[in-house]
């Protein structure tokens, strides 16, 4: 039932496409990275847009990304998702031809999804925080999971 109200939701989106632009990004990223991807962007009539691509990159190896946002031609906000590494993302296009990206890990191997564990004193009612537990998101472990990820692109 929610691939259909997916597919529902989406299908109009692609058959009011305005024009498609297909390009090369190398871009470059904090903590250190690099990649070389392949993509495309479509436009559609509602300043509506998806965005995607796949590529060789280091230290992953590979990666691929799909992103679906609002803008144009100069200037558009996209939230989307690399799929390797597992990572969540908002992007922001100029010119459609630099990219600047904040990506975050929801790896439990990153120690922005970890757990606090609070006990609460039953005498003073004071909250007493323990520490970090075991994550409770991905298991997932790879050498290029950091927290958070800053990316520049350049298209041409």
């Amino acid at each position: 039932m929610k691939k259909l109200i997916i597919l529902l939701f989406l299908s109009p989106l692609l058959v009011f496409s305005q024009n498609t632009t297909e390009y090369n990004e190398w871009n470059v990223g904090l903590p250190p990275g690099v990649s070389y991807t392949w993509g495309k962007t479509i436009y559609f009539d509602n300043n509506m847009l998806i965005d995607y691509q796949y590529g060789i990159a280091l230290p992953s190896v590979g990666t691929a990304k799909i992103s679906f946002g609002i803008g144009g031609d100069n200037f558009a906000t996209l939230v989307g998702f690399r799929l390797f590494p597992i990572l969540t993302s908002l992007q922001f296009n100029f010119n459609e031809r630099h990219v600047f990206s904040v990506e975050i890990s929801p790896s439990e191997y990153s120690d922005f999804y970890k757990k606090e564990q609070w006990i609460v004193d039953p005498e003073s009612g004071e909250a007493i925080f323990l520490g970090m537990s075991d994550a409770y998101y991905f298991d997932f472990e790879h050498p290029s999971i950091s927290p958070v990820i800053v990316t520049w692109g350049l298209r041409f």
